[in-house]
């Protein structure tokens, strides 16, 4: 399993970057994991970043969830109306969905997106 972990903002500014990072990393032994339960922002760009994503892990059969915050979820409720993106609560629960037992440790991948500074 792959988790690649995303806080404070998704927009604009840094959605291509998010998206350079998460395909570089998606495997496709692994299950892609997107944490951003610590997304504060999530722009129309990010959201188009998250879809892409998504998309791309989709289309080579890797299940891929998002752990979304508030934020997330609000976009998932427009932008994803017939909920084709899965999404679950905490990593315990994607553990269990594709009853996988609890890793020791998990690929844990949280580059800093901001390119201002």
């Amino acid at each position: 399993m792959v988790v690649i972990a995303a806080g404070g903002d998704l927009d604009a500014t840094n959605a291509g970057c998010f998206v350079e990072y998460a395909l570089r990393h998606i495997d496709e032994k692994h299950a892609l994991v997107l944490d951003l339960r610590k997304l504060e922002f999530l722009g129309t760009e990010g959201f188009l970043a998250l879809k892409t994503a998504w998309s791309y892990a989709h289309q080579r059969a890797i299940d891929c969830t998002l752990l979304p915050s508030a934020a997330v979820d609000r976009l998932l409720e427009i932008g994803d109306p017939e909920c084709t993106v899965s999404t679950a609560d905490s990593l315990r629960e994607v553990l269990n969905r594709l009853a996988l037992p609890r890793p020791a440790t998990a690929t844990i991948m949280n580059p800093r997106w901001d390119h201002r500074g």
